[in-house]
């Protein structure tokens, strides 16, 4: 990967936030920029382990605009589209405008 600076770790940053530039985390952070610079939305999808909620993590916190308000939720089998719901509507005023625009689809 001779296109990425050299990888120097911080002996001062914790553990859990050192990221060490693997060709999917590199590729992931290239293309979620490129998606945003031209306005288009971001959904990552791919195996286990590859880096994808790492690097939008580390993009959300610190390569965003500083108006841009991230809200992380964590989803698992059993997360049910009421639950999404509660979360997102109970965050703040800012989101019940999201759910006003986006409302949850449902199958009937």
């Amino acid at each position: 990967m001779d296109t990425i600076s050299e990888f120097k770790c911080d002996p001062d940053k914790p553990f859990a936030q050192i990221i060490v530039p693997t060709a999917d985390t590199v590729r992931y952070t290239f293309l979620v920029d490129a998606l945003l610079a031209a306005g288009k939305h971001v959904l990552c999808v791919g195996e286990t382990g590859t880096g994808k909620t790492l690097s939008l993590s580390a993009k959300l916190l610190d390569g965003m605009h500083p108006e841009v308000q991230p809200l992380f939720m964590t989803f698992s089998a059993r997360t049910s589209a009421n639950q999404t719901q509660d979360i997102i509507g109970g965050h703040d005023q800012g989101h019940q405008y999201l759910l006003s625009q986006y409302p949850p689809c449902a199958v009937t």
